[in-house]
Parts: structure tokens; C-alpha cells; sequence
């Protein structure tokens, strides 16, 4: 169950585990930094169900996908724009400042562990409202955008589905840190070379504009027939798109590059799935192949102690 406090301009989301009764799950808490604007998540007409949408997008990911593990997030849902101008969205986690091995980022960290790394922020997330939305959990019509199914890609963002590489094959923190994702740690060139070294640079930043890319895990392969996932790595590369989603020539992944319009995908697809179990996740009876040490974008930072920097995987519209 859930409550809804209004406290200092904003209204916290809490959801209660019903640990006597043999419940585990993953749990969202958001906090809607539009309350007061009118704008967003706050407009008079659609803010309600915008709400009720992330809300329900928590729900099916906490509980549906993640229900094997146990962790109450606090996630930021950042104060809305409306120009309609860049990305639909944009969303993510933080890291931290550690070039020894791949990180999982803070919210992967606490969902694995079930201890809080950070102690109150899981992850944030920024919607564009300047475009034409489907917006309720009705059906998309036809010339909108699906707000469940942009959220639900950048959440799986914020889970640790990101490369966390520049186009120079720099990490978070720049060449003096090159933090890099476990994600990073299984992608490789169609012909098995490795994209990254633990803690190490890209040695040639042509692979990441090469075509070239997959991602190797276990379960990912099963997925696809026993092969790799291509990854999206186009001959022009795109902050925030670039290395951190699922090649759009293979089927209609949540996790693909980009979204048009009168889309609608609300579950994971195996494809999906297999990534996340190849992360770490326990899911559906998947189980991590190794322990971890839209055009959608999301959302990075990197943080020691009170140091963070960030960085922006956004997704965009086709």
C-alpha cells in the first residue's frame, strides 16, 4: 500500500512491505519537485495521473521484475520542462569515484546489497511536457508520446543499463578516473575484443562508432538465440545514446535507441530481461551470469563522500 504526505512543497510517495505477510520487493519512493508550479507533474489537469503513471511504472518494476529483492529507493523526480525542444526525458543514478572496477552505481548497490550506499538518494529523473503526451494509463492515441513506456526506459537507466563512456572512451570523472559501469564490462567487438579493461581507457575510440558493439552475458545471449546483443553504436557517436542501448535494428525493445510516436511497450522484453539478469538482478528465475564488482538518454553522476559529478543518457524521439 502507499500514502501520500505533502511536506515543504512536496508530496513523498511511501510504500509500506508487507514483511509479515512474506512480501519482498523493490519499492520507489518519489519526490515531485513540480508541487507549487502548476506545471508537470503538478498541472491542474494531467499532473495527477502523470503521478499515477510513474507510480505504476515503480510498481511493475519493483514488483513484477525486481520482487526477488528487497530495498526502498528514493528517487527525485526533478522539476518538469516544457519547451518540447530537446529529449523526452532523461533520468539516472550516481557512482562512485572508483577506477579499480566497474561500478554498479548507487542504485543497482542498493537493490543488490539491500543497504543504502548513498543513505537518501537513489536516483532523479526530468520529463519534457512540451510534447504531445499520452500521459494517463489509458491507451497511446495516435501523434503521442507513451509516458509509461519513456519511463520505464529511463528507470532501467537509473538500474544500471548504461555505458558510462565519452566519445573518447573516457569514463565519469574524465581520463584522470575513468569510472566505468558493469555494463561497460560486457561489451566487446563482434570479434570477442573487449571495449573496456577494469579501470582502463578505450584503446581505440573508432569501436564505439563501429557498428561493432555487443553486449556478451549469459543470459542476454540466451535471449537472443545463443548470440550477443548488438549495441547501439552508430558511425556518429551521441552523448547519453551512444553504447548504452539496444541496437534498434533488433526487435522492439524498451531498451532500443528511440521512440515515436502511437508506441506503446509496458513490459521487458526477453532481450530486456536477460541485460538485467546479466547486471546482477535476480528475475523471473534469471540469475546474474557474474557478480558485479531513449533515442532514450539517462541521467549520470559519480559521487566520493560529498563530491558528485554528472552525466546525461536522454531519450529522444523519432
Amino acid at each position: 500500500m502507499s500514502l501520500k504526505l505533502k511536506f515543504a512543497g512536496k508530496i513523498i510517495c511511501l510504500h509500506f512491505a508487507l514483511s509479515c505477510c512474506g512480501f519482498s520487493a523493490v519499492v520507489f519512493n518519489f519526490t515531485y519537485n513540480d508541487i507549487g508550479s502548476g506545471i508537470g507533474f503538478d498541472d491542474a489537469t494531467d499532473g495527477a495521473n502523470r503521478q499515477a503513471v510513474i507510480e505504476a511504472v515503480g510498481t511493475y518494476i519493483g514488483t513484477s521484475v525486481l520482487g526477488a529483492h528487497t530495498a526502498s529507493l528514493d528517487v527525485t523526480v526533478n522539476a518538469s520542462q516544457t519547451d518540447g525542444g530537446g529529449f523526452l526525458a532523461s533520468a539516472g543514478t550516481s557512482y562512485f569515484l572508483n577506477n579499480s572496477i566497474f561500478q554498479p552505481g548507487l542504485m543497482a548497490e542498493h537493490i543488490l546489497t539491500g543497504t543504502d550506499p548513498s543513505g537518501s538518494h537513489d536516483g532523479s529523473v526530468t520529463v519534457d511536457f512540451g510534447y504531445n503526451w499520452n500521459d494517463d494509463l489509458g491507451a497511446v492515441s495516435a501523434g503521442e508520446f507513451d509516458l509509461y513506456t519513456v519511463l520505464i526506459h529511463e528507470i532501467t537507466h537509473m538500474l544500471g543499463f548504461a555505458s558510462l563512456t565519452d566519445s573518447l572512451g573516457n569514463g565519469l570523472g574524465g581520463s584522470d578516473q575513468d569510472v566505468f559501469g558493469v555494463f561497460d564490462s560486457f561489451l566487446e567487438l563482434g570479434d570477442g575484443t573487449d571495449i573496456f579493461s577494469t579501470g582502463g581507457v578505450e584503446a581505440n575510440p573508432a569501436h564505439l562508432t563501429s557498428n561493432d558493439v555487443y553486449f556478451n552475458g549469459t543470459n542476454a545471449n540466451a535471449a537472443n538465440g545463443g548470440s550477443p546483443i548488438q549495441i547501439y553504436a552508430p558511425t556518429t557517436f551521441q552523448q547519453g545514446s551512444s553504447m548504452s542501448h539496444i541496437d534498434s535494428s533488433l526487435s522492439a525493445a524498451i531498451m532500443n535507441p528511440s521512440i515515436g510516436t502511437n508506441i506503446q511497450e509496458r513490459t521487458y522484453d526477453a532481450l530486456d530481461l536477460g541485460i538485467l539478469a546479466d547486471l546482477g538482478y535476480t528475475i523471473n528465475g534469471l540469475s546474474a551470469s557474474t557478480t558485479p564488482e531513449p533515442s532514450t538518454f539517462a541521467l549520470f553522476s559519480l559521487g566520493l563522500l560529498l563530491f558528485r559529478g554528472m552525466r546525461r543518457n536522454k531519450l529522444t524521439a523519432s
